[in-house]
């Protein structure tokens, strides 16, 4: 082989040669490409895992750390959530429904002077109880069973009693705080009575509605401290849970109504107390004369039974 042969293959060999080592470079390169996008892709992917999972451990976390479970709320329970969040510089809901409910509950006073016999006199006097503010002209719902010793065999009230209606001092009712007021009807089955003052402009009731009531739900119950007409603290409240709605009773008109059931207990001197929902809503009265009558923790006549009767009141009054 001449010399000029033996040149050009070896001239070949390393074109050849540097021709592989580029290509093996240029292999090398693309693996290395590919291993760090796969590497980046798994890092991302196990990133987002693990973030997801600290993300819905820390809400779970801080849900259970309020007494929050947004995914069992009820609609209205939310509602309630979101009205609560809304109020400020509260240290509780209680607080909260307090100073909503205040303005819109009054003190009733009975002062009845019986006369059983002409020798003799039986003052009853001091009977108190919380009224309710169904109307802006003075309209005010109260228990019957306050008035009951002094309601006649007519059904009238005796001339002897005197009702009186008081408000917390600073409530927008003028100078006058005590008002006389007249018993416009009521319902002994009910436990509810009707009063009316000689007033405007009051802060009527933010009414509920006790369909939508549920046993569980979160009440909140306003009572009246006996003594609160003589500058006494008026009203206490106690929060509690709506515990049974199974109970039911008929009345003369065949009217079936459905109590509520909470598990407060009223003050032996309090013939009962106005119940709020969480949103500050009045849902129902309590009464000491229905509990006792039916053996129960406290029962409740709903609101929209305490409407119905109001309304057939105020009808029949013209």
């Amino acid at each position: 082989m001449s010399k000029d042969k033996n040149d050009a293959w070896a001239k070949k060999y390393k074109e050849e040669r540097k021709r592989l080592k580029s290509e093996k470079r240029l292999l090398r390169r693309r693996k290395g490409v590919r291993k760090i996008f796969l590497t980046g892709m798994i890092c991302a992917v196990a990133g987002g895992i693990i973030a997801s999972i600290v993300t819905i451990t820390l809400m779970y976390g801080s849900m259970k750390f309020f007494n929050l479970n947004l995914f069992n709320l009820k609609p209205d329970k939310i509602i309630e959530r979101q009205y609560m969040s809304q109020i400020k510089d509260y240290t509780s809901p209680g607080t909260a429904i307090y100073d909503k409910t205040a303005v819109s509950i009054v003190g009733v006073k009975l002062d009845y002077a019986q006369q059983p016999s002409m020798w003799q006199i039986n003052q009853v006097s001091g009977n108190e109880a919380a009224g309710i503010i169904y109307s802006e002209d003075g309209y005010i719902i109260t228990n019957y069973s306050l008035f009951q010793s002094a309601v006649l065999a007519n059904g009238t009230l005796d001339t002897n009693a005197k009702i009186e209606v008081f408000f917390n001092p600073g409530e927008n009712t003028g100078s006058n705080n005590v008002y006389d007021a007249d018993l416009i009807g009521y319902s002994a089955e009910t436990d509810i009575a009707l009063l009316k003052i000689n007033a405007g402009g009051l802060h009527k009731i933010d009414l509920g509605n006790s369909d939508d009531t549920s046993a569980g739900q979160n009440i909140y119950i306003m009572v009246f401290n006996n003594g609160a007409a003589q500058g006494n603290t008026g009203f206490s409240i106690n929060n509690g849970l709506v515990c049974d709605l199974n109970k039911s009773i008929s009345t003369k008109q065949n009217e079936n109504i459905r109590l509520i059931q909470i598990n407060t207990v009223l003050d032996a001197n309090s013939p009962g107390g106005a119940v709020f929902d969480g949103q500050g809503r009045f849902i129902g009265l309590s009464s000491k004369v229905l509990t006792q009558k039916y053996k129960g923790l406290d029962y409740v006549m709903p609101v929209n039974n305490i409407v119905n009767v109001c309304e057939s009141m105020i009808k029949s009054k013209g």
